[in-house]
């Protein structure tokens, strides 16, 4: 866990002695703040992987798929791993977030919101075509 890690809900342990309230947003910022500040000292590398994490968009926090592994969001054997994915998608709280995130990125591959690249260059396709 980090210097920041939620311990009760609302509890936050900073240099694991003193505990202050802080929301899960509060929590988040600041243990981003933290790992950005030691960063800055350090030298390319794992600094660099830490940085695009950071970057990510929130809701990918909360995504069912979190912690999977991808193995199972880019299917080689047809339908089968495709249903893998699209069940972890279905009762996924921010598959809104993720179909746009995907929808508006052609080169985003894999399953993204319980959609297969060949769906979302459909979806992306029939958003701009004029017809009725």
């Amino acid at each position: 866990m980090g210097p920041f890690a939620a311990r009760a809900p609302g509890q936050t342990s900073i240099g694991g002695s003193t505990t202050f309230a802080l929301t899960e947003v509060e929590a988040e910022e600041a243990t981003r703040s933290y790992v950005l500040a030691l960063m800055e000292h350090g030298s390319p590398g794992p600094a660099d992987l830490l940085r695009v994490m950071l970057a990510r968009p929130t809701w990918q926090r909360r995504a069912a798929c979190r912690g999977d592994g991808v193995g199972a969001y880019f299917p080689t054997r047809g339908a089968s791993d495709l249903d893998l994915a699209r069940a972890v998608c279905a009762g996924c709280e921010v598959r809104s977030d993720c179909l746009d995130y995907a929808l508006a990125d052609p080169s985003v591959l894999g399953v993204w919101g319980g959609t297969s690249e060949r769906e979302r260059q459909r979806l992306r396709r029939d958003a701009t075509d004029p017809r009725p």
